[in-house]
């Protein structure tokens, strides 16, 4: 049998994996939900997972701490971000700040022209930074 450790963020993306998952049938595969997130989270954490699925810092953190356990990272696109763009529009924002890893944050500037917001991103490589990047 082979267990797949899934870290999410949120409580929603747990859901999502777990429904793809059974979806899936794979009667030979186990999954491990976890949610947490970032490089503190992954320290405490502890899984004797195959495998391990998880997103931006979180995956770094996990690449960093479970040496001898593969990892997979989820990767967020541009679509996510105008999605998440979409869902404040009420707000009318003139500017939105992106911030994450690099596979989080690459291409998002260029969707300020085509959602009429000024979008900056900023590269965060640990959690720790991701303080001092929104107090700047």
């Amino acid at each position: 049998m082979i267990k797949i450790a899934f870290i999410a963020p949120y409580r929603k993306l747990l859901i999502i994996a777990r429904d793809v998952f059974k979806e899936q049938n794979h009667h030979h595969c186990q999954l491990e939900e976890i949610m947490g997130v970032g490089f503190d989270f992954v320290k405490n954490m502890t899984t004797s997972a195959d495998v391990i699925l998880a997103r931006g810092v979180t995956a770094a953190a996990c690449r960093h701490y479970f040496k001898d356990i593969p990892v997979d990272e989820l990767h967020v696109t541009s679509y996510d971000v105008m999605r998440a763009v979409h869902q404040i529009r009420y707000l009318k924002p003139r500017r939105v700040t992106v911030i994450g890893s690099r596979s989080m944050i690459y291409g998002a500037d260029t969707l300020s022209d085509v959602l009429a917001v000024d979008i900056k991103t900023f590269l965060v490589e640990q959690d720790q930074q991701t303080e001092k990047v929104i107090n700047n």
